[in-house]
């Protein structure tokens, strides 16, 4: 039933959208219409049904009726427009060559006179209609790049910097700023110079200020803000709701990205720690390794593994041995920097990449780790006697003949180390 609902919801909402152009006589008018029916149906669509192949496969298949509609009317016979505005074109010049002249209707007797004046509105109102069919074109350009950024971008601030850009063009005579919030911090993408004295009362709740002409939409999920979009300018209450239905669908699309990057996310990371996973780690290791070809920036690679974590799983079970690992990835993440990629590696095995670092700055880096957690209260809570780890260090310059080499070389040295008791590291 739920897709019969679908399909119904697909030809009705497509024959509105094919007859509208073809009743109201305002072409812009009729696709701003038809736009909005989209609208509408993409948020019945959104309400009937999670999003899955079906829900995509209509959803996009009245996207493109729709562009075809708009473009039918425009593409359709744009070589004839063409060779038309080079003709118009062509007779402006030659109307310019005789303005330049500084010939006036007052040089022509009679008749003549009335052929001039005739001309010479002719002329005005093609060059008027060159312009006209010059911005519509810029417009399609617009559209098509929104459309686009709209179904496939993956980035949240080029999305919105497009959306700026596009409100912008189809509002000439206003200011348009864009904001993206950071947590709370917000970053002007657009329009700085314009935004920059209320940005405060923006983020903070002041939407409209009457005063200084300014309108804010809000972009927001479950009352997080995404950002703002703010019009400098008086509106008109045509354009504030055609906004207001652009702000929508903009929150509709910054969700997309925000469940990609979720699922992207998922797909890297390790589930229990919160660090990344091993495959993950292999790709950037390689991507390193081809930097160091091309660079020489060195880096080093370190693996880590928790002494007698078997034992300690047994004696006081897999809760107490899960807390021991989430406990050493955050000992990891809050002792590298933003750049230093740390990975599960297997079981009670962690992998870390120091990049762009020399040997030294890398093993204080290591030593400080391994002491952090065998000294942490966490550990002490959960472990009687402590936990400790044992590593194995490797810098690139080490194994230069491939990526994978330096970490047989940091495992080789990891069992050397655990051979020697435990609780330390080798990197020689």
């Amino acid at each position: 039933m739920e897709y019969v609902i679908k399909i119904f919801l697909t030809i009705f909402f497509g024959a509105i959208i094919f007859f509208v152009p073809r009743f109201v006589e305002r072409k812009t008018l009729a696709y701003l219409l038809a736009s909005f029916v989209f609208v509408v149906y993409f948020v019945l669509l959104s309400l009937i049904a999670e999003a899955n192949i079906i829900y995509v496969l209509l959803l996009l298949s009245l996207f493109a009726f729709l562009l075809y509609v708009i473009f039918s009317s425009y593409i359709k016979g744009f070589d004839e427009l063409d060779r038309a505005i080079d003709f118009l074109e062509r007779r402006i010049k030659e109307y310019e060559s005789i303005v330049s002249l500084n010939i006036s209707s007052q040089d022509f007797p009679g008749r003549s006179r009335k052929i001039y004046n005739f001309f010479s509105l002719l002329f005005s109102r093609l060059q008027d209609e060159v312009d006209r069919i010059k911005t519509m074109n810029n417009f399609l350009i617009y559209l098509t790049n929104f459309a686009r950024y709209s179904l496939s971008e993956s980035d949240k601030k080029r999305f919105l910097v497009e959306v700026g850009n596009f409100l912008e063009y189809v509002f000439p005579s206003k200011s348009v700023s864009v904001v993206m919030m950071e947590g709370d911090q917000p970053e002007i993408l657009k329009g700085k110079e314009v935004i920059e004295p209320f940005i405060s009362q923006i983020v903070y709740g002041k939407f409209e200020d009457s005063a200084n002409k300014y309108i804010s939409f809000p972009l927001s999920k479950n009352g997080k803000y995404y950002g703002f979009i703010v019009i400098f300018g008086n509106s008109s209450e045509i354009e504030r709701n055609f906004i207001f239905i652009v702000s929508k669908f903009v929150e509709s699309v910054l969700r997309r990205i925000e469940k990609e990057e979720e699922i992207e996310l998922k797909a890297v990371t390790d589930p229990l720690t919160g660090i990344y996973n091993r495959r993950y780690f292999m790709s950037r290791l390689e991507q390193n390794f081809a930097k160091f070809k091309r660079t020489g920036k060195s880096y080093a690679v370190v693996i880590f593994d928790i002494d007698k974590f078997k034992k300690i799983n047994d004696a006081l079970g897999h809760v107490v041995g899960d807390e021991i690992l989430k406990t050493f990835a955050s000992v990891i993440k809050n002792n590298i920097r933003k750049y230093d990629i740390a990975a599960r590696f297997g079981g009670d095995e962690f992998i870390l990449l120091l990049d762009e670092i020399d040997k030294d700055n890398a093993i204080n880096v290591v030593k400080r780790i391994s002491t952090r957690f065998s000294l942490s209260e966490e550990i002490k809570t959960l472990v009687e006697d402590g936990s400790y780890v044992s590593w194995g260090f490797a810098m690139v310059d080490e194994a230069p003949s491939s990526y994978e080499e330096i970490i047989k070389l940091a495992d080789k040295r990891l069992l050397k180390a655990k051979e020697l008791g435990g609780g330390r590291g080798v990197w020689e």
